[in-house]
C-alpha cells in the first residue's frame, strides 16, 4: 500500500474502491465493483510520482487507446478512462482473475509443447492484431500474460501492458537512445535503443517460448547491462540443450536472430511452425465452450493446462494435404558405435541426399518417387509421398523447417519437415525440374526446368514471378549469398545474372556448350560455372568480367566453392576433381576410375567429397590433396552431404543405397592405415 493509495469505500468515477490488488512501473491497480450491480472491475490510476511528467502522462494514455482501439479478446478490455480530483488519469479495465504465465512458470518450471502452443496461439492472435492497427508492445513477458480459468478447465490467455505500446510504427515516442522494456525479453535494437517495428515483438515471444518449453531463458546474468549486451552479441544457447524438443531449435532460434529481417514476419508464423512440431495443424483450433452467447467465436481462445506430456520422437502433422505414411523398416544404431549406418527404404535409386541445416535430420529422394527423412541414428521417421515422377532435387529453407522436393513430374512440392505435412504444390514448369534453391532469408524459392524457364516462387502464398531468357533447359540455379542477385545455367551455353536490388539482367557468355553448374563465392562478388565444354570460367558479378580456368579435359559436372571462398572446386567427366586457388591455380585430385559428377566441402572446408560412377564416394584433405577414406556403394554413387556439425557424411548411389559415416571413423581409418 502507498501513502497516496486510494482508501478503501472511495468512488471512483462509477465503481467504488475494494482494495489495491499491484503496483507497476506507472500505475497502482485496484480491484472496485459498481455499487448497485455488483459488477467487478480493475481501475488503474496513474501513480503521483509520475503524474507531472507529461511524457509518462501520455504513455499512460496510450495503452488506454491502444488497447481500446485493438478491440481482441485476448487483449485486456479497457472500458472507461478518466481523471481523479487531484489531476492523475484513471482508466477501467476488466477485472481478471487467475495467474501470469510467470507464476505458472515458477510453480511448473517448464511447460510441454502441446501443452504451451495453445497459449502460444492467443499470445500472437492478440499482438498481431495489435500489429494490424500498427502497434507494437514492446514489453511481452510471462508477467503480462495472464490465464483465466474456466469450469472447462481450460485458459483463456490475456495480453497485459500495453504501457510502452509504440504506435503507428513511426520514430520512437521517447528521446532517440532511450531503452524500455524489459532487458530479459528486449529485441537486440530494443537494446540499443534503435527505431523498432514489429519483429521486436516476434523477438519477445520467441523468448517467452524458448523460456517455457527450455524452462530457461537464453540470456540472463547479474546486471541489466550483462543481459543487454548478450541480447545485442551473443548466440542463444540450442534450447534442446536443456530439455525442449529438439525440433524447435530452427524456430526458436529463427525468431531470436539479431537481424529483424531474418525473424518471422508475423507471431502466428511461428506459432505455426512449433504447432506444425507438436503435430497440431496450424487451421485446427480447441472449441470454445462458452454457451453464453457471449459473441466469442468458436476458436481456440482457450488451452488447458494439464500434467506435463513427453513429446514423441516424431510429431505426425494432421493437415488434409498431408502425404505421409508411417515408416517401416528403418534400421537403427548408435552413433558412438563409429560405424557407418546403412538406411534401407528406398526400393529404386537414391537421387539426392541433403542434411537439415538445424540438425537431427537427413532428407533423401529416389526414383520411387519419394521422400523420405532420417534420424542421425538411422531410424526412417517418415515417407514424404505427392510426386508422380522420379524425385531428384531436395532443398532445405535456411532455418531448416521446410522442404522441398521436385523431378520428373515438374511440380515443385514444400513439407513441413516436422509435421510431415504437404504445404504448397508449385505447378507451373512444363517437364522436368533440374534444379531448386531457397533464398538464404527462406522467403523465396528458385526452380529452374527443362522448359527453359527459371520460377522466382513466394513460399507464403506461391506467388510465382518468370524470368525469361533462356531458350534451352536450365540446368543449375543459385541466390547470392545476400539473396539479391541469382543466377543460372542453361544448354543454351549462356549464364544468366539476375539482380533485384537494379532489376538489371546481364547475359554472360564465354562457354562453348551447354552449362551444367553456377556456385556464388561466399562473399557475393564472384560467380563460377561449369559446362560441356570442359572450362570453368569465374565471373566477376560486379560488371561481369570473366576469367577461365583450364586443364579439365571432359565434362564438368559440377562446381563449388570453398566455405570461406579461398578456393574453387570442380568435378568432372576426366575421373579427376580440381582445386583452384584464387590465382587460378589447379590441383589435381586424381583416383576416381569414372565421371566425378558431384563435390562438397565440410562446413569447416577442412574435407571434400567426390562422388563418382564408379561407386565410390572419395573422401580429400582439400589443403595437402590426400585421400582420406573411400566410400564404397554397389552402384553408381549419385549424392552426398555433410551434417551442420561436418561429423558425418552421407552419400546414396543408383542402387538404392544410402549410408552415413561418421567423419570420426574416417579419421581413424585414415590414422589406422598410415600405422599399419
Amino acid at each position: 500500500m502507498t501513502d497516496d493509495s486510494i482508501a478503501e469505500g472511495t468512488m471512483v468515477g462509477e465503481y467504488e474502491i475494494v482494495r489495491q490488488i499491484g503496483v507497476g512501473g506507472m500505475g497502482v491497480v485496484y480491484l472496485a465493483v459498481h455499487p448497485v450491480i455488483g459488477k467487478k472491475v480493475a481501475i488503474k490510476v496513474l501513480r503521483p510520482e509520475v503524474a507531472g511528467d507529461e511524457d509518462l502522462v501520455n504513455r499512460f494514455v496510450t495503452e488506454a487507446r491502444s488497447v481500446n482501439s485493438i478491440d481482441h479478446q485476448n487483449i485486456i478490455d479497457v472500458f472507461a478512462f478518466g481523471r481523479l480530483g487531484d489531476g492523475r488519469h484513471y482508466y477501467v479495465m476488466e477485472y481478471l482473475k487467475g495467474l501470469s504465465l510467470e507464476e505458472l512458470l515458477e510453480k511448473r518450471g517448464h511447460l510441454s509443447l502441446t501443452e504451451a502452443v495453445p497459449i502460444f496461439r492467443q499470445i500472437a492472435d492478440a499482438v498481431d492484431a495489435a500489429h494490424d492497427r500498427h502497434i507494437i508492445h514492446r514489453d511481452l513477458k510471462p508477467d503480462n500474460i495472464f490465464l483465466v480459468p474456466r469450469r472447462s478447465g481450460r485458459y483463456r490467455v490475456v495480453v497485459l501492458d500495453f504501457g510502452i505500446a509504440k504506435l503507428n510504427f513511426g520514430p520512437h515516442t521517447t528521446a532517440t537512445g532511450m531503452v524500455m522494456g524489459t532487458p530479459l525479453y528486449m529485441s537486440p535494437e530494443q537494446c540499443l535503443g534503435q527505431n523498432l517495428d514489429h519483429r521486436t515483438d516476434v523477438y519477445a515471444l520467441g523468448t517467452i517460448c524458448y523460456r517455457t518449453l527450455a524452462g530457461r531463458l537464453p540470456f540472463d546474468g547479474d546486471s541489466v547491462q550483462v543481459v543487454m549486451y548478450q541480447q545485442i552479441s551473443n548466440m542463444p544457447p540450442t534450447p534442446s540443450n536443456f530439455g525442449s524438443h529438439p525440433a524447435v531449435d530452427a524456430i526458436l532460434l529463427r525468431a531470436l536472430d539479431k537481424d529483424p529481417q531474418q525473424r518471422h514476419e508475423t507471431l502466428n508464423a511461428m506459432v505455426a511452425e512449433l504447432a506444425a512440431v507438436a503435430g497440431m495443424s496450424s487451421g485446427a483450433r480447441d472449441a470454445v465452450h462458452s454457451g453464453q452467447g457471449d459473441g466469442i467465436p468458436q476458436t481456440d481462445d482457450w488451452c488447458e493446462i494439464t500434467k506435463p506430456v513427453n513429446m514423441p520422437p516424431k510429431p505426425r502433422g494432421k493437415g488434409r494435404n498431408r502425404r505421409m505414411r508411417p515408416a517401416t523398416g528403418g534400421t537403427t544404431a548408435s552413433i558412438a558405435a563409429l560405424s557407418p549406418i546403412r538406411l534401407r527404404g528406398h526400393q529404386q535409386s537414391i537421387q539426392k541426399v541433403v542434411y537439415c541445416p538445424a540438425g537431427g535430420i537427413l532428407a533423401s529422394a529416389g526414383d520411387d518417387q519419394t521422400v523420405r527423412l532420417w534420424s542421425y541414428e538411422g531410424r526412417q521417421l517418415a515417407v514424404l509421398e505427392g510426386h508422380q515422377d522420379k524425385v531428384e532435387q531436395l532443398c532445405f529453407s535456411p532455418y531448416g523447417h521446410l522442404l522441398a522436393s521436385t523431378g520428373g513430374d515438374g511440380r515443385v512440392i514444400i513439407w513441413s519437415v516436422y509435421g510431415g505435412d504437404q504445404l504448397r504444390e508449385l505447378r507451373g514448369h512444363q517437364g522436368r525440374v533440374n534444379s531448386l534453391v531457397f533464398s538464404p532469408d527462406g522467403e523465396q524459392l528458385i526452380s529452374g526446368g527443362a522448359d527453359g524457364s527459371v520460377r522466382l516462387w513466394t513460399v507464403s502464398n506461391g506467388n510465382v514471378q518468370v524470368l525469361s531468357g533462356h531458350t534451352s533447359p536450365v540446368r543449375s540455379v543459385a541466390f547470392s549469398p545476400t539473396g539479391r542477385a541469382i543466377a543460372s545455367a542453361s544448354d543454351d551455353r549462356t549464364v544468366r545474372l539476375w539482380r533485384d536490388d537494379s532489376g538489371q539482367r546481364s547475359v554472360l557468355t564465354g562457354h562453348r556448350r551447354a552449362v551444367y553448374s553456377v556456385a556464388f563465392s561466399p562473399d557475393g562478388q564472384f560467380l563460377a560455372s561449369g559446362g560441356h565444354d570442359g572450362m570453368v570460367i569465374v565471373w566477376r558479378v560486379r560488371d561481369g568480367s570473366s576469367r577461365p580456368l583450364v586443364g579439365h579435359t571432359g565434362i564438368v559436372w559440377h562446381v563449388q566453392y570453398s566455405p570461406d571462398g579461398q578456393t574453387l572446386a570442380s568435378a568432372s567427366s576426366d575421373c579427376t576433381v580440381r582445386l583452384w586457388d584464387q590465382s587460378g591455380k589447379p590441383r589435381v585430385l586424381e583416383g576416381h576410375e569414372r565421371r566425378v559428377r558431384e563435390c562438397a566441402f565440410s562446413p569447416n572446408g577442412r574435407t571434400l567429397a567426390s562422388v563418382s560412377i564408379d561407386g565410390t564416394v572419395r573422401l580429400w584433405d582439400p589443403e595437402s590433396g590426400e585421400c582420406k577414406h573411400i566410400l564404397s556403394h554397389s552402384g553408381p554413387a549419385r549424392s552426398v552431404a555433410f551434417t551442420p556439425a561436418g561429423d558425418w557424411v552421407a552419400s546414396s548411389s543408383g542402387r538404392a543405397s544410402l549410408v552415413m559415416t561418421p567423419i570420426t571413423e574416417v579419421e581413424i581409418s585414415q590414422a589406422r592405415s598410415k600405422t599399419g
